[in-house]
């Protein structure tokens, strides 16, 4: 029905957008993937509004004073959906790596874009192997989780030492959020390879 709304009226990705303040967690989750599917949508017709999103987005996460809860997770699902027109986008994701407080976020939205469109993020590969090394077992999780999406072999070893880390980390799928350990995760993204 989103969908449907979606292609009669582009105020919709307004409406959803509000959700992505949303305390709850999956409620946040799922109103980014919804976010994503009606960006998809609505850019057949009109790809500059969406794009004016993603910008409204990415600036709301360097402004200090307005960083929604859900940017990172609907930049995320926007150009995972469809990166043939915002692919381009996923280049800015790169730089909040480098900062300590939203690497986590960061890598959770290139991980959701390498789950559908690998290719935008594959031939920067080598750039996250720091991360295997991080103090943080969260970063090393969505590090696991990237590497694995992307089918980076060449990641086998450092996924191999994480296989008996217990911390526990939270994957969103389908409408869901799965709580795994960071060991599982490695482990998956082996089996990925």
């Amino acid at each position: 029905p989103i969908m449907d709304a979606a292609r009669d009226d582009k105020k919709v990705i307004r409406y959803i957008q509000r959700l992505l303040y949303s305390g709850d967690n999956l409620l946040r989750h799922r109103a980014a993937e919804a976010l994503g599917g009606a960006c998809a949508v609505v850019g057949d017709r009109d790809s500059g509004i969406v794009s004016k999103l993603l910008q409204g987005l990415f600036y709301s996460i360097t402004d200090t004073a307005a960083f929604p809860l859900g940017a990172f997770e609907a930049i995320g699902e926007i150009i995972g959906q469809r990166p043939d027109l915002y692919g381009g986008y996923t280049p800015q994701l790169y730089q909040f790596t480098g900062d300590v407080s939203r690497r986590i976020d960061a890598l959770k939205a290139l991980g959701r874009i390498s789950k559908t469109q690998a290719p935008f993020i594959r031939k920067h590969t080598l750039y996250f192997f720091a991360f295997f090394e991080d103090q943080n077992p969260s970063v090393r999780g969505y590090t696991a989780w990237l590497m694995g999406n992307l089918g980076a072999h060449e990641a086998r070893k450092d996924l191999e030492k994480l296989l008996d880390e217990p911390h526990e980390i939270e994957i969103y799928e389908t409408g869901n959020i799965k709580k795994m350990s960071v060991g599982e995760i490695a482990s998956e993204a082996l089996n990925k390879l």
